[in-house]
């Protein structure tokens, strides 16, 4: 088997606002793993602001080439040490590996079932009135039927945005993700103020080790609450859930790292009726498909995922706009072993792993 690991840099067609920072661009690894005449693709792609590592951290892990063999061949998986973004790329690369042996689909040889289409939301940062309702009409237009909006700038003008959209779309299911942006006063006070919009929820409105203060806030106000930066591992989700402390769970496959981890939080959120969003953290269309596996794999929870995320970019490595149709997104109509564009990678190293 030959193992190869690449870096991407993919522009955001305009600057991508939070309420914490702006990105202009999406950095990350691809690897590439070559057996028996086929070739199978995983990413690993920590997000500065979100992920515990940085991408220079990842490709150091991903060329230790005695670390990668162990994980491959089954043989062991990677220690406490091993960054997230890299156990969920080698994690997703040697379930490919296993699935193709057994001559099934990843999501069937994990689940023994595939999935249908996934319901999905669309995603958009906060900006002009009249550039936002646009873009929500272009969306609505497509099919999307949910649309998250970052917030957490400057809420009277998210606020006075948000009301509008509610008037022009009184049918469609609206979502805010602040970030962590406020404190616990901020948070009560400001999302009282949309009590009358009827939101789905409201995702990580306060800082993500403020657990007392989470609990405190749920209870205040009717509007669901979400974790997302508090889910980083099957100990923060059991923690969350058995606390009370929110509503939904948000999965970030690239965030929580392993496979098994996933799995066991998917299992976790189903034994206590917890809703689970799965969402992307802006990969490349590689990392994308491989989440979306992950997000079919929920079936009990109905909220849409956040798997369309692809379009915010100028270009990809690979493109998966032609399994996004009318609000879901079809894994059905998905390549085997989907192929990026060379030509947009740097080559960082290759190396054998005996079998």
């Amino acid at each position: 088997m030959e193992f190869e690991v690449y870096r991407y840099k993919l522009p955001f067609k305009t600057p991508f606002i939070m309420s914490q920072r702006e990105y202009d661009f999406r950095e990350g690894a691809l690897v590439a793993l070559s057996c028996n005449g086929q070739k199978f693709w995983s990413e690993a792609a920590p997000l500065v602001g979100f992920s515990t590592e940085t991408l220079d951290d990842s490709l150091t892990q991903l060329t230790d080439h005695a670390l990668v063999r162990r994980w491959i061949t089954g043989n062991a998986e990677c220690g406490p040490g091993c960054h997230p973004s890299v156990k969920f790329a080698l994690s997703m690369l040697r379930v490919q590996n296993d699935a193709g042996k057994a001559g099934n689909t990843i999501t069937k040889h994990i689940t023994e079932n595939d999935p249908g289409p996934i319901k999905i939301n669309a995603t958009i940062g906060i900006d002009e009135e009249e550039k936002v309702l646009k873009m929500v009409q272009d969306f609505a237009d497509q099919g999307f039927r949910t649309v998250k909006f970052k917030v957490g700038r400057d809420f009277d003008k998210e606020v006075k945005i948000l009301f509008s959209v509610r008037r022009h779309f009184p049918d469609l299911n609206l979502r805010i993700d602040a970030n962590q942006a406020w404190d616990v006063k901020e948070a009560h006070k400001n999302l009282s103020r949309l009590h009358v919009l009827g939101l789905e929820y409201c995702e990580q409105p306060i800082e993500q080790k403020r657990l007392e203060e989470l609990i405190w806030l749920k209870n205040q106000i009717s509007l669901d609450i979400a974790a997302d930066e508090a889910v980083r591992s099957f100990q923060d989700a059991r923690k969350l859930v058995m606390n009370k402390s929110v509503d939904i769970l948000v999965l970030k496959p690239m965030l929580i790292g392993s496979l098994t981890a996933f799995l066991d939080i998917l299992e976790l959120s189903k034994q206590f009726g917890v809703s689970v969003v799965v969402t992307t953290l802006f990969e490349s269309g590689i990392g994308r498909q491989h989440v979306a596996r992950l997000a079919g794999m929920v079936k009990h929870s109905t909220l849409a995922h956040g798997l369309s995320t692809g379009n915010l970019f100028s270009g990809d490595v690979y493109s998966d706009s032609h399994l996004i149709k009318d609000g879901m997104y079809h894994m059905n109509l998905a390549d085997r072993a989907a192929q990026p564009d060379i030509s947009q990678l740097e080559k960082v190293d290759s190396f054998t792993i005996s079998e």
